[in-house]
């Protein structure tokens, strides 16, 4: 676990401070993470107006660009209106919700999760701590069934997302994969997706390419639920052939 210590105001014996903790940086989407927290005081009793925490993503490249986006991804007021007295210590733990539509880390795609005491609405002092945003099951499932194809990325980027009736995040990503031998699957395509979770189900939406005819293509998408994720692979399959055929 990375733990990044920023402070906005000189740390002195009388000043609070905090100590975050994250047991299990790994992080699912759509799933809950625990934050730790130990609130410490110094040596005068303190008022801290509110301690808030946020998780904050960062995208490199984003559209083919060389600047980094900051967004957040969500928010949260953990505390209010705290008096600490002299040389105490408050140990709490919170659960916090990593959204469905969040991307997952990867190359140019890292999380923070920012924990701040604040004062009159203004940061004083904050910890950070690095997480790493993983595949719910389904997505996992999405990728093993590329990687026993034999699939492998070639390329990745952040796009915008143009369908934001359903999402907060305003990106998406997307990946390039190949053929890297498999005998099942023709050679000359290569297979461009997206996806959207949701509650019940994930959609991949796919554009099939061949290789040696850009105008070539064919746009389609797949559902995946709780019930056929074992089907992907034979899904897969014959939707490739039928376009290479």
């Amino acid at each position: 676990m990375v733990n990044v210590l920023n402070l906005f105001t000189p740390f002195t014996p009388q000043t609070a401070k905090i100590n975050a903790r994250i047991s299990k940086p790994e992080c699912v989407i759509g799933e809950y993470f625990q934050l730790e927290l130990d609130i410490l005081s110094g040596n005068i009793e303190q008022h801290i107006s509110s301690i808030k925490t946020q998780v904050d993503c960062y995208l490199e490249d984003v559209n083919a660009t060389t600047k980094t986006e900051k967004t957040t991804i969500t928010s949260y007021q953990l505390e209010k209106n705290i008096v600490l007295s002299p040389n105490t210590k408050i140990s709490q733990s919170y659960d916090l919700y990593l959204p469905l539509d969040s991307p997952i880390t990867m190359p140019g795609c890292r999380f923070e999760v920012s924990t701040s005491i604040c004062h009159a609405n203004e940061a004083v002092y904050q910890d950070r701590i690095s997480i790493y945003a993983q595949p719910n099951k389904l997505l996992a499932a999405w990728f093993s069934c590329l990687a026993k194809l034999n699939l492998k990325q070639s390329n990745y980027w952040i796009a915008d997302r143009h369908n934001r009736t359903h999402f907060n995040f305003a990106y998406q990503q997307k990946y390039r994969y190949i053929n890297m031998g498999s005998s099942e699957l023709p050679n000359k395509f290569f297979i461009i997706f997206s996806y959207e979770s949701y509650p019940d189900y994930l959609d991949i939406n796919i554009d099939l390419q061949k290789s040696n005819y850009r105008s070539s293509q064919e746009s389609f998408r797949i559902t995946i639920t709780n019930q056929n994720n074992h089907d992907l692979r034979e899904i897969l399959i014959k939707q490739i052939k039928e376009f290479t055929n």
